[in-house]
């Protein structure tokens, strides 16, 4: 293995209800098919639109943040609510919050790797209009 790919994704409050669970993925879903079609697909061509980009990303942004983090008892990774993905873990991928309640701090590449990813961070958040 010559290297290591590394995705960062938030993680979110998720709904501890089985129904409200199945109504949280379906509407994520709607807005994940709609940012294929609106932003994936057409990005880089005469098609592609920053500010419908930036309203289709709020409107999942909205649906992320619908569970309160601090008070959910389940969560999962923003972004990968997809039932078909290869992180899926049978019907779907929540996971007790209390899995993530202890942290074990290791060293992160070389000096200036993490400084290098808070900016890239703040620099995709800075072009959405988040901050």
């Amino acid at each position: 293995m010559a290297g290591l790919g590394l995705d960062v994704f938030p993680l979110c409050g998720y709904p501890s209800d089985k129904n409200e669970q199945e109504k949280y993925l379906s509407d994520y879903m709607k807005w994940s098919n709609i940012w294929k079609e609106k932003v994936v697909i057409p990005y880089g061509t005469k098609y592609y639109s920053r500010e419908k980009h930036i309203e289709i990303f709020q409107e999942m942004q909205k649906i992320i943040t619908r569970y309160d983090y601090e008070t959910a008892e389940f969560i999962a990774p923003a972004y990968i609510l997809k039932r078909d993905t290869f992180l899926s873990c049978g019907d779907n991928r929540i996971m007790p919050k209390e899995w993530y309640e202890s942290a074990i701090k290791m060293k992160f590449e070389k000096t200036g790797s993490l400084t290098y990813l808070k900016v890239m961070i703040q620099f995709y958040l800075n072009g959405m209009g988040i901050i």
